[in-house]
């Protein structure tokens, strides 16, 4: 495909989301639901302001999508090997869409959008100043310059059903997109290797759809130090969490849902000892869980 824009292994899942506009001024708010290489769907919520046209303008807009409506999108990497991360999709984001509905009440709609991912802070300066200096204007810089590394990470294109007042629209949105947080709790845990910090030392754990675990002091060796199994389960204080338990005799309790940074638990050692633990994803690893993953097919 030109323009720098190759294809991903990710893929788009579906969205939901709730839009209004007050004369010009569009927000736009939701949820973006994809499918990362490793088969874990993941939720990212984004939040984005700016500038609409309407050709048949109203004072107070009204539109946005569910969940279970129709949905098409592609996902491209400005990559030139095509992989990307989450990292590649958190952050800032520009939404370019021609959305609306001609039918005189409030009824089903149509859009089309442009998302790009992981905007450089140039770029993202250049389209809040052409918004305001007019939406043709802050159309041209999106594409003027070429989708590629140096503008975006990625871009999403999309298509669907919607609900809106009667209108028709462009517009021209900046805001920002948060790393995904577990929506059941424990979805996120098999899509990354997690670099864990137990009482001053680091640790690499691997986790597995199949429930099996490994711990890696030294992950370079390829040599696990301990293996055990993962499930969750409800604690005394009727709160759901992850609860591991060790070959070694140790086990490990963690918060849900899992959170991708700041990941807080607690372990107790085969002794009885308590400590406090603290992990994040850690991409640095994904060549240890992808070698992995071809010994755990069971």
């Amino acid at each position: 495909m030109s323009g720098g824009l190759n294809k991903t292994s990710w893929e788009y899942v579906t969205a939901e989301q709730a839009d209004g506009g007050l004369l010009l001024v569009q927000r736009s708010s939701g949820n973006l639901f994809l499918k990362s290489d490793f088969g874990n769907e993941l939720d990212f919520k984004f939040v984005a302001w700016g500038a609409s046209f309407d050709p048949m303008p109203l004072d107070l807009t009204v539109s946005g999508a569910t969940k279970d409506m129709l949905s098409e999108g592609l996902i491209y990497s400005t990559s030139p090997t095509g992989n990307i991360s989450i990292d590649d999709i958190a952050g800032s984001c520009i939404i370019v869409s021609v959305s609306g509905s001609t039918n005189a009440t409030f009824f089903q709609g149509a859009s089309g959008t442009i998302m790009l991912f992981s905007v450089s802070e140039i770029i993202k300066k250049t389209i809040l100043d052409a918004v305001t200096g007019g939406l043709n204007v802050g159309i041209s810089q999106v594409f003027g310059t070429g989708l590629n590394s140096q503008s975006c990470s990625a871009v999403l294109f999309t298509y669907g059903e919607m609900y809106s007042t009667p209108q028709i629209s462009i517009s021209v949105l900046v805001g920002d997109i948060d790393k995904p947080v577990g929506k059941r709790g424990s979805e996120l845990l098999t899509t990354f290797p997690w670099k864990v910090s137990i009482s001053n030392k680091e640790y690499t754990y691997l986790f597995f759809e199949n429930g099996k675990c490994y711990s890696f002091e030294n992950p370079n060796e390829g040599m696990a130090d301990d293996s055990g199994s993962w499930n969750t389960e409800i604690n005394v204080q009727n709160r759901r969490i992850l609860k591991i338990k060790w070959n070694s005799g140790a086990s490990e309790s963690w918060n849900i849902p899992i959170s991708l940074l700041g990941q807080k638990g607690t372990r107790f050692s085969m002794h009885g000892i308590v400590s406090q633990l603290e992990a994040q994803y850690d991409q640095t690893k994904l060549m240890l869980l992808r070698r992995m993953q071809g010994k755990e097919v069971v």
